[in-house]
C-alpha cells in the first residue's frame, strides 16, 4: 500500500475561493484509487469533477473508458448519484504544440453541488493486459459506500480492498 495526499487552496477562473485535495492509493501492484475532493468557500452552487486527457479512446462504457498509452489503461469513475460522465474530443488539431505530446480526448465526470459541502469523486486506474476485456473487470467491481456516499471498500476480482484513504495507518486491510 502506497498513499499520497496533495492539497491546495486557490481561486477559480471565476475568482471564487476553493480548497482541493487529491489522494492516491497504489494497491496490489495493479490498481490506483484516486479520490478528488473540492469545496468552495462561498455558498453558491458549483460544478466540479475529475478529468483525464488521453491520446486515444479504444472503447468506452458507462463510467469508463479504455485509453491507449504505453499500454491499455482502464479509467473507471466510481458511479456517483447525479454525476455525468462523457468524452470530449478536441476538434482543432492546430491546438497541438510543436514537439509536445497531444492528447486529443478528455474523459470527465462532473456534478453540481448546491451548498458549501465538499464534493468527492473516486477514480480507479487499472492497467489491462492485451487480452483482458474491460467489461469483465468492471463487472467484478463491487463498492461499499459510507453514509455520505463515499467509497470505503472495493471488491475487485474477488479480492476485497478495505481502505480508509484519510488515515492510511488505521485498520487498512488490503486483500
Amino acid at each position: 500500500l502506497c498513499h499520497a495526499v496533495c492539497q491546495t487552496t486557490g481561486n477559480s477562473r471565476t475568482r471564487r475561493r476553493f480548497e482541493q485535495s487529491r489522494e492516491v492509493l497504489f494497491l496490489r501492484k495493479r490498481l490506483l484509487w484516486i479520490r478528488d475532493r473540492v469545496q468552495y468557500e462561498d455558498e453558491k452552487p458549483f460544478t466540479a469533477g475529475p478529468l483525464w486527457h488521453v491520446r486515444k479512446v479504444l472503447s468506452r462504457g458507462e463510467n469508463w473508458v479504455v485509453a491507449e498509452a504505453e499500454s491499455k489503461l482502464l479509467i473507471y469513475f466510481l458511479p456517483k448519484p447525479g454525476a455525468v460522465c462523457d468524452v470530449a474530443e478536441w476538434e482543432d488539431t492546430d491546438v497541438r504544440l510543436q514537439s509536445a505530446r497531444f492528447n486529443r480526448y478528455t474523459f470527465f465526470q462532473r456534478s453540481t453541488t448546491e451548498s458549501q459541502k465538499d464534493d468527492c469523486f473516486d477514480t480507479l486506474l487499472i492497467p489491462l493486459q492485451e487480452d483482458e476485456e474491460p467489461e469483465s473487470i468492471i463487472s467484478s467491481i463491487h463498492i461499499t459506500h459510507d453514509a455520505d456516499g463515499g467509497a470505503i471498500a472495493i471488491e475487485i476480482e474477488s479480492e476485497r480492498l478495505v481502505l480508509d484513504p484519510i488515515d492510511p495507518d488505521s485498520e487498512n486491510k488490503v486483500g
